[in-house]
């Protein structure tokens, strides 16, 4: 989500560039188009050489092209960054989710502790022996193994100990 967060930031980042490229080219074509009058007004009189005449109507050419690239590209920008937002809210909706959940089932277990029934952080242990399944099953392992690390630990080598001797591996 953080890479999604640092290409939301990047995108933003590069319409703001964008846009203030915009506005230059904008101001860069107004002063051109002023310069433009202004030489057409010596070329008449015989006081400026047509070619300047010529070089500034082809650098206005140049710029309501470029300006029209750019806001071709801008356009772009708001339909990307909304999906991004969009993937960035699912999965933060997805986390809120997973926290709630891992917070639950560490309150279930911490209750399961103070009854002094250990079958649940026995069976998370063996879990954890057996490889932790998929990725999101080390996710919660690592986070469990912190919470309840001792724990852990302890019914982890009894376990171990239980199988070493033949013992069902799975609590």
């Amino acid at each position: 989500m953080d890479e999604k967060r640092l290409s939301l930031s990047s995108l933003k980042g590069r319409q703001d560039k964008m846009i203030a490229d915009l506005a230059d080219k904008k101001f860069q074509l107004e002063t051109a188009m002023m310069e433009h009058q202004r030489l057409q007004g010596e070329v008449s009189l015989g006081q400026a050489p047509e070619k300047d005449l010529f070089r500034v109507a082809k650098e206005i050419e140049e710029l309501k092209l470029q300006i029209q690239e750019l806001e071709l590209l801008n356009s772009s920008f708001p339909k990307a960054r909304d999906s991004l937002e969009t993937e960035i809210r699912k999965a933060e909706n997805i986390c809120q989710g997973l926290t709630h959940d891992f917070w639950y089932h560490i309150m279930e277990l911490e209750k399961e502790k103070a009854k002094g029934n250990t079958a649940l952080l026995r069976a998370w242990a063996a879990f954890n022996l057996s490889g932790g399944g998929a990725s999101f099953g080390q996710f919660l392992s690592k986070h469990f193994n912190s919470y309840f690390v001792e724990d852990v630990e302890k019914i982890s080598k009894e376990l171990e100990a239980e199988y070493l001797k033949g013992g069902d591996r799975n609590g």
